[in-house]
């Protein structure tokens, strides 16, 4: 093989930060640099498996599968980013 792929479950990774730099895994209750996130995402596999990345692939839940505005801000940076659906009331 002569690529990688990064397989990110945004609301995981996100949450955790926030339980790190907030105290609790609200989303809301930190700001997302998408870029330099994704940016330091591709460094890290790339470093790791001395490969050049493929591709990102970002999974992160869409109330109704209606976007976010941070869902806008990481399809940006990631443009084959396509919110999954989830049930409104999550």
């Amino acid at each position: 093989m002569d690529r990688c792929i990064v397989l990110v479950d945004a609301g995981y990774l996100l949450g955790a930060a926030a339980s790190l730099l907030a105290g609790e895994p609200s989303r809301s209750r930190i700001t997302v640099d998408h870029a330099a996130l994704i940016q330091g995402l591709r460094e890290r596999a790339e470093s790791d498996t001395q490969q050049p990345l493929l591709r990102i692939y970002w999974f992160d839940g869409a109330p109704d599968r209606v976007p976010q505005p941070e869902h806008h801000a990481a399809a940006r940076d990631a443009p084959r980013h396509r919110p999954a659906r989830r049930p409104h009331s999550q």
